[in-house]
Order: C-alpha cells, then sequence, then structure tokens
C-alpha cells in the first residue's frame, strides 16, 4: 500500500495514524524544515507506538537534531559541504559530480537499512526506526579523500581525463583461456 501525501494541513495526519496498524514499512523524505515530521505526526514514535513492527525510514538533508536540522539540503549543496566539488574538479575550477550522488548514496544506505531491518523483523517481530541524511550518506563516501588529505604531505593534481584502455591484455605467453581435454 503507497499512502502519499501532498498536503501537510488538514485531516491527512489522522488518516496516517488510522492507516498504521496495518502499513509495513514507512518511508518519510520530508524536511524537517519547519517540523514537518510532528507537525503530520507522521514521526516513528507515534508510528510505532501503533504498530511495533513497523519499519520506518526517515530521509533528511542534516539529520533530526542538531545545528542544521531544520536546514533545508539538496545535492549539490551537500556535494560542496563534503568536499566532492574538490575532489571531482581542480582547485581552481571545482566541479560537481556527473549525478546526483549524495541523492543516490543516501537512497543506497537507505535501502540497506530497510532491507536488514525487513530481515532482523522477520527473525525477530520487531521493527526498526532508521535515521538517513544526506550529509551522513555522502560524508561517508568521502572519507578516503579527507583521511588522504589529512595525512599526506602530497598533492594530487587529476591527470586525465581519458577512460582506462579497454579490450584484450596479454597476461601469460600461452592462452589463458584455452581448455584442455583428455
Amino acid at each position: 500500500m503507497l499512502v502519499k501525501i501532498d498536503n501537510l494541513h488538514g485531516n491527512h495526519s489522522c488518516r496516517l495514524i488510522c492507516l498504521a496498524p496495518r502499513v509495513n514499512r514507512f518511508s518519510s523524505n520530508m524536511s524537517n524544515a519547519e517540523g514537518e515530521n510532528s507537525l503530520c505526526r507522521h514521526d516513528a514514535e507515534t508510528l510505532r507506538a501503533a504498530r511495533p513492527s513497523l519499519i520506518h525510514c526517515s530521509i533528511s538533508g542534516y539529520g533530526e537534531d542538531g545545528p542544521y536540522a531544520a536546514k533545508k539540503a539538496y545535492d549539490l549543496l551537500v556535494q560542496c559541504e563534503t568536499g566532492l566539488v574538490l575532489s571531482t574538479g581542480t582547485p581552481e575550477t571545482p566541479s560537481k559530480a556527473g549525478f546526483s550522488v549524495a541523492d543516490l548514496a543516501t537512497g543506497v544506505y537507505a535501502y540497506s537499512g530497510i532491507l536488514a531491518a525487513l530481515y532482523d523483523r522477520e527473525r525477530t517481530g520487531n521493527g526498526a526506526t532508521l535515521r538517513v541524511s544526506l550529509l551522513d550518506a555522502l560524508g561517508e563516501l568521502m572519507m578516503q579523500p579527507a583521511y588522504f588529505s589529512c595525512a599526506s604531505t602530497s598533492t594530487t593534481e587529476p591527470s586525465s581525463t581519458a577512460p582506462a584502455p579497454h579490450g584484450p591484455t596479454r597476461t601469460c605467453k600461452k592462452s589463458c583461456l584455452s581448455e584442455t581435454r583428455s
């Protein structure tokens, strides 16, 4: 069952609470900017009280608490804040990734968390509350460049945009793919 809430005002919160006992999974990407999760009463605590086996996944820009919880986020902004634009460009010309990498990473983390929660619920009967943010997801992917820049004394410059060569490469004197039959 898919429930789409377009309007934050009116009776939608009452309808959602009434549906909660029949819902298995609930995902929300509503902004925290004005407390919409609590205004709509589709926060994890409210919905899981009605159905403890519910898997509730909330996606936000910066997390549900902290100094940036009320701020709105979008992919390019998070790419800038995590330093990705410097990794994909040069110091003189930062460059965004060619696709919405923060959105994609966040979706993959939410998806894998939901799958793990489904597996756990199958064994234990317990639901789960998952919270995934764009900043956390892309920050996790940027750990290797961050460690490199902190621990290395050398700087790296992009060497080429040419792709790696494709095609067969000789790896041994004899054909490695030939079969011997007896």
